[in-house]
């Protein structure tokens, strides 16, 4: 037990509880179920949806935003732009 307990971050030896979550977590065999263990392979799981639920959202979203009428908006972010440059007086 004093292995587990040397493997914790320092801020966590401290903590109320602390005794029995080390005494689990020493005598705790299963891989990836640990709670100062992380799993490669079930983050490299979450990588993959989160990645797949992204590229969906962006597959789905910029040909809405082509379609969207833009002029408006070009015209009054190039007069923003135009009057917010400061030109030398000659």
């Amino acid at each position: 037990m004093a292995s587990a307990r040397a493997a914790l971050p320092w801020r966590m030896k401290g903590q109320p509880g602390t005794q029995r979550a080390i005494h689990a977590a020493a005598h705790f065999s299963a891989p990836c179920l640990s709670p100062w263990q992380v799993c490669v392979d079930n983050v490299l799981k979450t990588m993959k949806e989160n990645a797949n639920k992204a590229s969906s959202i962006l597959l789905t979203a910029v040909p809405q935003i082509s379609q969207m009428d833009w002029a408006q908006t070009i015209k009054a972010l190039k007069s923003v732009a135009q009057s917010s440059v400061m030109l030398p007086k000659h």
